[in-house]
């Protein structure tokens, strides 16, 4: 039963940081602002002669169909004085890809959601057998053990990529994420292409910095929660018992 408790409580903490990491990213590729503030702090108004209205409309546009079932991205938008297509063709199925590499980050989420769910319920209903098992020190301490060391994973794992960022430069972080989790070119820049002057580099580094931000708030939480049952309760006990 050692070995199996051990399992579960390795695989509990791995999904900590999946499930911080997905559930961030879903509130961000989900969220209207996002878009909006991009579009605004970096003039795509006046770069591409999109109105500032029609680019809202473009923002919770955007973020519907990445959250729905609608199969491809298509939206009309007055440019420079005509009602034209947002998007070129190869464009919107590269925003197919897009949203597969989304939808694929909300089933991450649910599994990773799931999976800690089950074992806090099975902690919580085995608890008492399990605490005739040697190391187990309680269903609070071990999930508290188990979500500190999961949170400070994903804070180590973001300080690994800021590093990165920092020594080899945003845009190969970028070019190495687009290699890696698309197996085509559509996302490479082409003459007349609006996609590269709706999400340019400076505005993913932007995403990128408030997502990595929001999950280094959350781990911290977390870590600091988990710290404190599973260590500064545990001193706390010993003094009582005294």
């Amino acid at each position: 039963m050692k070995a199996a408790f051990l399992a579960a409580k390795i695989i509990f903490a791995l999904c900590i940081p999946v499930l911080l990491l997905t559930a961030t990213i879903h509130l961000a590729m989900s969220s209207p602002a996002l878009y909006r503030y991009g579009f605004e702090k970096y003039d795509v108004s006046a770069l591409t002669g999109i109105s500032s209205e029609d680019l809202r409309h473009v923002a919770g546009s955007l973020a519907d169909y990445l959250t729905s079932d609608q199969e491809s991205w298509t939206v009309i938008v007055e440019r420079n004085g005509r009602q034209v297509q947002l998007l070129s063709d190869l464009e919107v199925e590269h925003f197919k890809d897009v949203k597969a590499l989304v939808q694929f980050d909300y089933r991450a989420e649910m599994v990773a959601l799931l999976v800690i769910l089950a074992f806090i319920l099975g902690v919580m209903f085995l608890g008492r057998r399990a605490a005739t098992t040697p190391g187990f020190n309680g269903p609070g301490r071990e999930l508290a053990s188990a979500a500190m060391w999961g949170s400070i994973l994903i804070l180590g794992i973001i300080a690994l990529l800021g590093l990165g960022g920092a020594v080899f430069g945003f845009e190969r972080l970028l070019l190495g994420f687009h290699l890696s989790f698309f197996n085509n070119d559509l996302w490479l820049a082409r003459p007349g292409a609006i996609m590269t002057t709706l999400f340019q580099e400076d505005f993913l580094r932007d995403a990128a910095v408030f997502i990595a931000a929001g999950i280094v708030v959350e781990a911290t939480i977390l870590a600091t929660i988990g710290w404190y049952f599973s260590r500064a309760r545990r001193a706390v006990e010993a003094k009582l018992s005294v």
